[in-house]
């Protein structure tokens, strides 16, 4: 009797044991538990863009946030090197205008604007306390609205960590879904 007890007490060790291992894999699949989740990458990309036939988006700095967009410039470009080109005047061509806005009922710290090639920083946003203490903030703002100029769309439903996901966080690398969102994108350039 003993036995078949201690028999039993070993069948359900490894049961959990193997049910925790198949929990494991499958949280790293399909769940959040693994860096890079979900493995199929979700592409958001919108139909507009501001780069041009050459695959190129020219861009115009006028901004105290020069560094922050230097930043979220080399962040796109890593990936697809030469996409965003600073220019120091128009010369004729489509070129993306980044400026500064002090809005304080403007709820977002970001906004682009693809009828006059826009993208404004909300300085209300980020002067406050928060974006001051944590640059990554003001680095993410940043950074997804470039993405929106490349012709990526909100990705609320991917990564946690996506670039391209709404709200005040601290994303500021891209994910699997931002790469594969852009190269969607840029098919079209």
């Amino acid at each position: 009797m003993a036995n078949l007890k201690k028999n039993s007490e070993n069948k359900r060790h490894y049961l959990i044991i193997w049910a925790s291992i198949f929990s494991l894999v499958m949280l790293c699949l399909f769940g959040t538990a693994c860096n890079e989740q979900p493995t199929i990458a979700i592409r958001k990309y919108s139909p507009y863009d501001l780069v041009d036939a050459s695959g190129k988006c020219y861009y115009y700095v006028s901004s105290k946030y020069t560094n922050l967009i230097k930043k979220g410039v080399n962040t796109w470009n890593k990936h697809r090197p030469n996409t965003f080109v600073e220019t120091p005047n128009y010369g004729g061509r489509t070129c993306l205008i980044i400026t500064d806005v002090f809005k304080e009922a403007l709820l977002c710290d970001g906004i682009i604007s693809y009828s006059n090639s826009t993208i404004y920083l909300n300085a209300a946003f980020y002067e406050s306390d928060d974006y001051r203490k944590d640059t990554n903030y003001s680095q993410h703002s940043v950074t997804h609205e470039l993405g929106h100029a490349l012709g990526l769309d909100d990705n609320n439903e991917g990564l946690p960590k996506n670039v391209m996901k709404q709200g005040k966080l601290k994303n500021i690398n891209l994910t699997k879904d931002d790469k594969a969102s852009f190269d969607k994108a840029a098919e079209r350039y």
